[in-house]
């Protein structure tokens, strides 16, 4: 079996790569790699949900509005520690943004693409949706 090792959470199995050099067979050191990875995306999918027409089917934290992207421009973008954003949000957990980043680093492409088609979403709108910003208002916030 794994060994659970003290700087490990308690009751979860420590997927080390170094232990899997121990192991007696390469099929038991791949079955022990597949369990702790099962076990992770586990953890992940506790935290992490995507529901069709919640937040535009976009990856969120679990229970909440707060979409992954959002953890992420927070964080990467603006600086934000982990605690900082568990302040803004009370009913979430350290474990909730942390589950977010990881699973940013594991979909990156997606969250990415996300941003892509926000941007462009936005540039269209400025170009085809005219302001309702009277002219003479719109050049005195220029200056």
């Amino acid at each position: 079996m794994l060994t659970n090792h003290a700087s490990c959470r308690p009751r979860r199995w420590c997927g080390r790569m170094e232990e899997l050099r121990y192991w007696r067979s390469p099929t038991a050191a791949f079955i022990a790699l597949l369990v702790c990875t099962v076990l992770m995306e586990n953890v992940l999918t506790q935290h992490i949900t995507k529901t069709p027409g919640l937040c535009g089917g976009r990856a969120c934290i679990a229970g909440h509005r707060i979409r992954v992207a959002d953890i992420i421009v927070w964080h990467e973008m603006r600086g934000m520690s982990a605690d900082q954003i568990v302040d803004m949000f009370p009913g979430i957990a350290l474990a909730d943004v942390y589950a977010a980043l990881a699973y940013y680093f594991d979909h990156r492409q997606e969250i990415e693409d996300d941003f892509r088609s926000a941007d462009q979403w936005a540039d269209w709108v400025k170009t085809s949706v005219p302001s309702k910003i009277p002219a003479r208002l719109r050049e005195k916030s220029r200056d």
